[in-house]
């Protein structure tokens, strides 16, 4: 028992007296035989043994394969190897510890997934790597180089051992997607990387090309599954411009600002109770991310106040005119007369719609836009599953009523094909044109009904190949006799109105029907039947040339003086649209007035006498063709019931267990 005593001692004092140096290049012939690198250890060679045996290297170099844009891999002037002796007996390389001090390390992937730090020889990418549990970084400079994401990244790390919290400290800068990155990091003396479930703090800021971003909180494990639990705070000019950034396919926004809890379980993200505005928008809710093939986005998204501009780079729409004008003075084109498009005719991406699937839900309580849109509230449902992108109920509040739509676009194809129904329900004539003096005298509630599909990769080239119909009509109500007898030209109605107030007239029915085929809408019946006038209209509204050519021809229903009764011809671009009165009618009456006047100047007003030709319109038989807007006209203007996503619990286990 002694002797085996006596052995046991000899053995230990032997590993503690032999001299490891000594071993120095029977390990650097068998690293580089091994991964088929050079590899070199230049100065001393120690070894600590244990349970978890430290080796103390120093002045090392390890080259890069044959591939890699550089020679050397990595060189450092101390690395201290803590091993777990236990895991290799089953042949795995556990890292207890791996810290290095004066380091620099270039990493680096290839375009076919190559990866310079895979240690076997056969560089295969699937081959197994040592797993280090915990590393520490001093004083080192770390490169990172991947064609296949674009990122060209290095990080300059050391500690502050004043800081016993976070000490650790991290410079980083470079490019990832071609896109600009600069931050700076404070972590945990510790860095847990793989298969460790310790917690760690962390506080970073940085840029993301114009994007900027502030983390403050905890993460684990961040290679194996990740856990993160942090306060994040972004802004930036446009959230697109995140993708592909990150991989979420997010919309084109004005400049925005927005904060909540990030976190992490394993694949899936949530952003919980977030905060912030786009634009003149605020915007709050939670939201969950989960990566897969494809990644899945769910959000219940609320906003007290919307402000209607905002929404218009999610269809294409243009700047507001006045950020227009700058644009175009900025690069020279100011002084251009010619007119605007008003159609939304910027492209949507097609790689965007089928990047992911998404689950989202928006409801805004207040609109704020031009005194001329009567938009009230907002109810959005939106659902993009494999390139199918869906908005079903799309809802706002309109003019006491509401706007009902559902919207698709098939993203699977080029062009996008689009289907459109929208229904507009109980809207009520008089908040329609709040700003408009002849509106305030009329009253009844008005509806449509409109069937659409097309192809385009914009709103406006989708309208543009639009085929379809669309109807119109007003239930009962009244309109303003002084627009009525505008409309008919009497002057003795509009002297009337004018010096007496605006009085409301009964509408009998009102209507209008198109037939839309390739982009334009032809008139099937346009006629307004009132007690004072029948009104009937023709023409063509042309969506891809944004063009207007309507024909309004007014019968007033009693005799009048002072009548210049012609047709009224409401033509010219979307954005700028003139009338003119027909010459033909009106120089006719113009010269019985003026033959009249050379034998009695009274006898003048007799050829502007209006016998009333006017009749009834048959209001049953035209009803019947706009049924289904009648019938839009006098529904409820009650929101729908959105539904809620269930977004995806992230797992509640604590991590440390």
């Amino acid at each position: 028992m002694f002797g085996l005593a006596l052995l046991a001692l000899a053995a230990v004092a032997f590993v503690y007296a032999f001299q490891w140096k000594l071993l120095r290049e029977p390990i650097n012939h068998y690293v580089s035989e091994k991964t088929g690198r050079y590899f070199a250890i230049n100065g001393d060679l120690q070894v600590k043994p244990g349970r978890v045996t430290d080796i103390v290297l120093r002045q090392v170099r390890f080259d890069n394969p044959d591939w890699a844009s550089g020679d050397t891999m990595a060189t450092a002037d101390l690395i201290v190897l803590s091993v777990d002796i236990l895991p290799l007996l089953s042949g795995r390389v556990v890292l207890d510890n791996l810290t290095m001090q004066g380091a620099n390390v270039s990493l680096e992937r290839s375009i076919d997934g190559k990866r310079n730090w895979t240690l076997a020889r056969s560089e295969d990418a699937s081959a197994s790597t040592p797993e280090i549990r915990k590393l520490t970084i001093r004083n080192s400079l770390i490169r990172y180089k991947d064609p296949i994401y674009q990122a060209e990244l290095q990080a300059q790390v050391n500690t502050d051992d004043t800081d016993p919290v976070m000490p650790m400290r991290i410079n980083l800068s470079g490019s990832y997607r071609n896109t600009p990155i600069s931050a700076t990091a404070a972590t945990g003396s510790v860095l847990s990387l793989r298969n460790s479930s310790t917690l760690f703090p962390a506080r970073a800021e940085g840029k993301v090309g114009k994007t900027s971003i502030k983390i403050d909180g905890t993460l684990a494990d961040l290679i194996e599954g990740g856990i993160i639990d942090a306060r994040l705070a972004v802004a930036g000019p446009d959230l697109g411009l995140l993708y592909p950034i990150i991989p979420l396919a997010l919309p084109t926004t004005p400049p925005y600002r927005v904060s909540g809890q990030l976190k992490r379980n394993g694949n899936v993200y949530r952003f919980e109770d977030f905060d912030g505005t786009v634009g003149k928008s605020d915007i709050h809710g939670t939201a969950s991310y989960a990566a897969g093939s494809p990644p899945m986005l769910k959000a219940v998204l609320n906003s007290k106040q919307l402000d209607l501009a905002d929404l218009g780079p999610l269809i294409g729409a243009r700047p507001p005119a006045a950020e227009r004008e700058k644009s175009e003075a900025a690069n020279g084109s100011a002084g251009d007369k010619a007119p605007h498009k008003m159609l939304p005719d910027r492209p949507f991406r097609l790689e965007r719609l089928n990047a992911m699937n998404a689950d989202v839900t928006l409801a805004a309580g207040r609109i704020l836009r031009p005194s001329e849109v009567p938009l009230e509230d907002m109810r959005v449902h939106l659902l993009l599953d494999n390139g199918m992108l869906t908005l079903a109920p799309l809802e706002f509040g309109f003019s006491g009523g509401k706007i009902a739509a559902k919207l698709k676009l098939d993203g699977r194809q080029s062009p996008i094909a689009a289907q459109a129904e929208i229904d507009l329900r109980n809207v009520k004539l008089r908040q329609l044109l709040p700003e408009n003096r002849t509106m305030r005298a009329s009253i009844g509630t008005v509806g449509a009904h409109i069937r659409l599909n097309g192809t385009g990769d914009s709103v406006a080239g989708m309208l543009a190949s639009a085929n379809g119909d669309a109807s119109l009509a007003m239930a009962g109500g009244e309109l303003s006799g002084l627009l009525l007898e505008a409309i008919n030209l009497n002057g003795t109605g509009i002297l009337k109105y004018l010096a007496f107030g605006d009085k409301s007239l009964p509408n009998r029915c009102s209507a209008a029907s198109f037939d839309v085929k390739n982009g334009v809408a032809t008139s099937r019946a346009m006629v307004f039947d009132t007690a004072l006038s029948n009104i009937r209209g023709e023409g063509r509204i042309d969506f891809k040339h944004e063009h207007l050519d309507i024909r309004l021809n007014s019968r007033p229903k009693h005799k009048s003086i002072l009548v210049a009764r012609t047709p009224i011809h409401i033509e010219g671009p979307f954005s700028n649209p003139g009338y003119a009165l027909e010459a033909g009618p009106l120089l006719a009456r113009g010269g019985a007035a003026a033959a009249l006047a050379v034998l009695n100047p009274l006898a003048a007003v007799l050829a502007l006498v209006e016998t009333g030709p006017g009749k009834d319109a048959n209001c049953a038989q035209l009803m019947a063709q706009v049924a289904d807007a009648q019938r839009e006209a006098k529904r409820s203007g009650k929101p729908s019931e959105l539904p809620t996503p269930e977004l995806q619990p992230l797992d509640k286990k604590d991590p440390r267990e």
